[in-house]
């Protein structure tokens, strides 16, 4: 078995492209949820999949971040917005 430890991560190269997958509420507007986050920060928004009742909506958000600070404190944005169900 082979176990990677701390050291082993892949070596992220900064400034970058990130994804977010971000789930909300189906009549929940995405693009204010992201005003909020990125202070006006470009993001590219692709809808990706509904749930099976169309209660909730996912999209893919993908923005660029200069850093491991930038890329986790949107994360952590997304994370505790009012409006997200779940980022991953």
């Amino acid at each position: 078995m082979n176990i990677l430890s701390k050291d082993d991560r892949a070596e992220i190269e900064y400034p970058c492209k990130w994804s977010y997958r971000v789930i909300v509420a189906n009549e929940i507007e995405i693009y204010e949820v992201l005003f909020d986050v990125t202070n006006d920060e470009k993001c590219e928004v692709k809808k990706t999949n509904s749930s099976k009742r169309g209660k909730y909506q996912s999209y893919n958000i993908e923005v660029d971040v200069d850093s491991k600070e930038h890329r986790d404190k949107l994360f952590g944005k997304l994370k505790s917005h009012k409006d997200v169900k779940m980022v991953l």
